[in-house]
């Protein structure tokens, strides 16, 4: 047991009930920044899709290392110049190699960490949202436990009592 849980043992229903309404709060604002970070991977996708058909990234098939990819282009008589215009990004799991200009190749990049970190927060929403879920159920159950005596010790009318334990069973419900 931490030091948490020990200090959280005793607490009152009201308590409890304040910490996990503190959490939700703290869910719903975690789910907006989740909003907007998808918001943000959609808007660089759209902006890759919008580039004019001579600029947008083209794959191949196999995987290059840049030297080999280059070398490669050379010998199909491609000039120097143009050879050192262009980036790649081998995507092992699909077999290809994603060739594309410097500027294409930057936004690709950051499409594919904003991309990362929207289903990184996604997975970690979904996370809290089942830890808050299972903590609504214990507090429910620890509600249901409760002797009267238990409810004069913490100064609780029987009104209040049943209005804890309605708002608890309300939220469990919203979580589902």
């Amino acid at each position: 047991m931490n030091i948490t849980d020990a200090i959280t043992m005793n607490e009152s229903p009201q308590v409890k009930l304040s910490y996990i309404l503190d959490d939700i709060e703290t869910l719903d604002r975690y789910a907006d920044s989740v909003i907007k970070a998808k918001a943000e991977v959609k808007k660089l996708f759209d902006e890759l899709e919008q580039l004019p058909a001579s600029e947008k990234p083209a794959s191949i098939e196999g995987i290059y290392n840049l030297y080999d990819f280059r070398m490669e282009l050379l010998t199909l008589g491609i000039p120097v110049h143009e050879v050192y215009k262009f980036e790649i990004k081998p995507e092992p799991k699909l077999n290809v190699t994603i060739v594309a200009t410097h500027k294409v190749m930057k936004m690709i990049y950051k499409h594919d960490g904003q991309a990362h970190r929207s289903n990184t927060m996604i997975e970690t929403y979904k996370a809290l949202r089942s830890d808050l879920s299972k903590e609504l159920t214990c507090f429910i159950n620890d509600l249901k436990k409760l002797t009267p005596n238990d409810i004069k010790l913490y100064n609780l009318s029987n009104q209040q009592f049943l209005d804890i334990k309605n708002i608890s069973e309300q939220l469990a419900k919203d979580f589902k």
